[in-house]
């Protein structure tokens, strides 16, 4: 099998674990913070014996881009999750999943790389689809929340950091195993989420069993098997396009409520969809991933 099509295989088995993660973060009734700091706990608990076993070998030139990509990490997580409590799913989801214009516009102006129409083109209508899922979806929910704007900074602020994140990682993963990587990035994020936890003052016990059972389902299935398989992608595909995939993201979370929850789709997912696929077919083919 052609490299590139299993790596974009793996990558969207990576987008639909990462759907999962909006479903578990409903049920839990612990605070943000809390939920980010458990979720990557866990995730560099579980990656402990594989990295003891399997790494440490890379470190020297590279601490200061491991701390700098747990940052990301780490807030990403937080902003995007506390988004969740002032904005409606849907406008923290289109916010959130604009990463992949940050990334061309930061390779554009640092690393001085030029834009692909046709992968603008792509992006553009990838984006248009998110919006048109995400604009359906508000005109169903009858919720109202207080401090829109700060609930719709917050998931933008997720993206910029998702952008920074996956820039970092790129460049990263070009020298570093993936075991190497994803155990500082994870750990170094979730000692960050620590501090800012005791900074604030946010408890981190005690909460219901169930709480601890979804933190643990959000470390091994949006995480591990999710961030992680885009972390490893990264060596093999550029960030731009590990992002642009990640825009399917709201296609499988709409899709898993609709199968979990119950939540049925309304006609704004199968159009929205549509174009998502369109722009994420325009871009990869452009990148010559659909030959063998």
């Amino acid at each position: 099998m052609n490299k590139k099509i299993f790596t974009i295989a793996a990558v969207f088995c990576g987008v639909f674990a990462v759907s999962f993660a909006v479903i578990f973060i409903r049920f839990i009734t612990a605070p943000p913070l809390a939920i980010a700091f458990f979720r990557l706990f866990f995730t560099t608990l579980i990656l402990t014996p594989f990295f003891v076993f399997g790494g440490k070998k890379d470190i020297k030139h590279y601490k200061k881009y491991y701390l700098l990509s747990g940052f990301f990490l780490a807030f990403h997580f937080y902003f995007w999750i506390t988004s969740l409590n002032y904005t409606s799913i849907s406008s923290s989801v289109i916010l959130v999943s604009l990463h992949p214009v940050f990334i061309v516009t930061f390779n554009y102006l640092i690393l001085k790389e030029k834009i692909i129409k046709s992968v603008f083109a792509g992006i553009f209508l990838s984006i248009l689809g998110v919006i048109i899922i995400s604009v359906g979806e508000k005109t169903i929910e009858q919720n109202i929340f207080q401090n829109t704007l700060l609930g719709d900074s917050l998931a933008l602020l997720g993206a910029v950091m998702m952008a920074g994140y996956l820039l970092i990682g790129r460049r990263l993963r070009q020298n570093v195993s993936t075991i190497n990587y994803t155990f500082r990035v994870y750990g170094s994020a979730s000692i960050m989420l620590l501090l800012l936890s005791l900074f604030t003052r946010t408890p981190l016990y005690p909460y219901p069993w169930q709480d601890f059972y979804l933190f643990l389902l959000l470390a091994l299935v949006p995480t591990l098997m999710g961030h992680s398989i885009f972390n490893w992608a990264l060596k093999r595909i550029p960030a731009s396009l590990v992002s642009i995939i990640i825009l399917g993201e709201p296609v499988g979370a709409s899709f898993l409520a609709w199968l979990i929850l119950n939540e049925q789709p309304s006609v704004f997912y199968y159009f929205g969809g549509l174009f998502i696929l369109m722009g994420l077919f325009i871009t990869l083919n452009k990148a010559n991933l659909f030959s063998c």
